[in-house]
């Protein structure tokens, strides 16, 4: 997904007057940069972190090793004629069946669970209703078939909606860079 921010007619125009278009389109992606780390870390904290027992989030997801959390990156602002791209996204295999959703059916299989001495599936400690899958060192275990089935991953879209709660201050920081810029201020 794209999601372009265009600057308005008047922007365009100061940008032109200023007869250094390529020192403020490098000063906004400097910005952009800048803002990007700001956005993983938004992405991080406010889409990827709702607590692992909690309840099931429309807009994010919930932390169960951390690891799409920790994968999240963003290339460098690149400048390219009169426009600055870059891109947001995770290395994770499956962060883009959360981003985007699926449907697909999950072949059948078969399954070790563990027993206890009677024989009696073992339930979890935190919660009982849940079996304890079997390590293959495990010795008290059954195997348990299960037929294929339909499975339905909803689009939690935590990048995307991480990135568009953002938007506001991006447009507000790249608007200060160019003034900045255009003021002879080169922070």
């Amino acid at each position: 997904m794209t999601l372009e921010i265009e600057v308005s007619a008047e922007a365009k125009a100061a940008i032109a007057r200023c007869g250094n278009t390529g020192g403020m389109l490098s000063a906004l992606a400097r910005e952009m940069d800048r803002q990007n780390a700001l956005t993983i870390s938004h992405i991080s904290r406010k889409q990827l972190s709702f607590p692992k027992t909690g309840p099931t989030q429309p807009h994010g997801l919930r932390v169960q090793s951390g690891r799409l959390r920790g994968a999240i990156w963003a290339s460098a602002a690149r400048v390219s004629g009169s426009a600055i791209t870059s891109d947001i996204g995770d290395n994770v295999k499956y962060a883009r069946l959360h981003e985007f959703g699926a449907d697909f059916t999950r072949k059948g299989g078969k399954v070790r669970l563990r027993t206890d001495k009677s024989g009696a599936l073992m339930g979890q400690k935190t919660n009982g209703r849940l079996a304890v899958f079997a390590k293959r060192s495990h010795k008290m275990a059954r195997e348990v078939g299960f037929g294929a089935h339909p499975v339905h991953v909803p689009a939690r879209a935590p990048f995307w909606t991480g990135i568009q709660e953002r938007v506001p201050e991006l447009v507000s920081a790249l608007g200060k860079a160019a003034t900045r810029f255009l003021r002879g201020d080169s922070r």
